[in-house]
């Protein structure tokens, strides 16, 4: 449900601004990134994987939703 609700906000102009407000290590916007790749926000969503990640050390902590690594 919280991907759906995701991939809905996605393809809202009004959301899609923050992919011009955050860069990646090298200086280029996230928007960029998905020009480079002729991928809309919404669709890249659908190629990332989720994963229930209970009982891991990474998700141990209460206030930790989600994680990742650079270039995952």
């Amino acid at each position: 449900m919280a991907i759906r609700r995701a991939y809905e906000k996605l393809q809202d102009p009004q959301c899609q601004k923050v992919f011009s407000d955050f860069t990646d290590a090298s200086g280029v916007t996230l928007q960029q990134k998905l020009d480079q790749s002729d991928k809309t926000a919404a669709s890249y969503l659908g190629w990332l994987f989720f994963y229930n990640g209970d009982g891991t050390q990474l998700c141990d902590g209460a206030a930790r939703h989600a994680f990742t690594i650079p270039g995952a």
